[in-house]
């Protein structure tokens, strides 16, 4: 099939998390199947780094990451240009800051953009009118949601519910093939009696590690033998270090910051103690199915569509360490549980491939395209 536009993603983050993998999975299966595609980054971030993108003449990259006022203009005004220059583009923005750069291109600006939304969190638009006029724009032909969780919470704010639509986040299913499983025990030589249990998230306000600290604490009372490892940085490290010594963990819980690659060191996990209490979905949690790893989580927004109780994980409300504790407790005492756990996960995120999440996405562009055929 051909396809007679081209695809600009927009992102404004530096750092890598898992919105900016997403991007990536995202170009790199809509670049088999001959998308036309552009990516619009700050220069220094970790995505405009990835080789797919660095040197390549797709990459629109821009300055001024370290002033944000700025920077937003210079993508707002790239934006301008580059709608000129293609004349069936539609831009995806993959992060808030980014969605606000294409509305100041279309209404400050005057660019003639079709607008597409990656919304991930499962917190509803602010209501002030700027938020309310930046979601409700004449621009935003599609608000893509992570979950139908984070559809309903949006859709709260969105006058045109006609423009939402659902696409969970994609995994590579590959990803953990020929990966090890002796992480911890190489690089923190660990006695091979060592049970791990981990989490793979950013360490800020709503991953709630503050209940990892709590579980874990319940969990070491009981079994001397597990440790904790804490994979991820963010801005509330320094106040999780704190609440670890105030607990007298500090031997227990190992903060061991990010990880790239991450694979060795999911793998390694015999569990991963998921504590959200907010989330838009909780890939994190999908890619523990793929590598084999038991999950143990909470069911904040959208992890409840993706985190089945004794099917394919153990599941405890937000907020609630013991449970989380018992249930860590029991995967790490029962192979049986264990392996039954494991087996059902592994083909439930089979569901969930890159390939999959890529192909929903495209159909969401060429919806945009059949609905405005004057425009193409």
């Amino acid at each position: 099939m051909d396809y007679n536009f081209t695809i600009c993603h927009v992102s404004t983050k530096v750092s890598w998390r898992g919105g900016e993998q997403q991007l990536l999975y995202l170009f790199e299966q809509l670049t088999v199947v001959g998308i036309s595609q552009l990516v619009v980054a700050p220069i220094d971030s970790v995505l405009a780094s990835k080789s797919i993108l660095a040197g390549n003449s797709c990459l629109k990259s821009v300055y001024g990451s370290k002033n944000k006022p700025l920077m937003l203009w210079r993508i707002a005004n790239k934006l301008k240009s580059l709608s000129k220059e293609y004349v069936n583009l539609i831009v995806h923005v993959h992060d808030s800051d980014a969605h606000t750069s294409a509305i100041i291109s279309s209404s400050v600006l005057g660019a003639q953009l079709q607008v597409v939304v990656s919304r991930r969190v499962d917190f509803p638009v602010g209501r002030s009118w700027i938020s309310l006029f930046k979601y409700n724009h004449k621009s935003v032909k599609k608000i893509i949601c992570v979950s139908e969780e984070v559809r309903r919470i949006t859709g709260e704010s969105i006058r045109d519910k006609d423009v939402m639509s659902v696409v969970y986040d994609g995994i590579d299913t590959t990803r953990f093939e020929n990966v090890g499983s002796d992480f911890f025990y190489r690089h923190y030589n660990l006695p091979e009696d060592t049970l791990i249990v981990g989490n793979v998230a950013a360490i800020a306000p709503h991953k709630d590690y503050f209940t990892f600290v709590d579980a874990a604490a319940i969990i070491y009372s009981r079994n001397p033998s597990v440790r904790f490892f804490i994979i991820g940085d963010g801005p509330m490290e320094q106040q999780i270090v704190n609440y670890i010594k105030s607990k007298n963990l500090s031997s227990v819980i190992t903060l061991c910051g990010f990880l790239n690659p991450v694979e060795p060191a999911l793998k390694s996990l015999h569990v991963l103690m998921f504590t959200s209490k907010t989330e838009g979905l909780g890939s994190t949690i999908i890619d523990a199915y793929s590598a084999g790893v038991p999950v143990v989580c909470t069911t904040a927004g959208g992890i409840a569509e993706i985190a089945h109780h004794e099917k394919n994980a153990l599941t405890a409300a937000p907020g609630d360490a013991r449970h989380l504790a018992i249930h860590v407790l029991s995967l790490l005492q029962s192979r049986e549980l264990r392996d039954r756990l494991i087996q059902q996960a592994q083909h439930y995120a089979q569901g969930f491939s890159r390939e999959i999440m890529a192909q929903q996405t495209l159909s969401c562009y060429t919806e945009i395209c059949r609905s405005s055929p004057n425009k193409w």
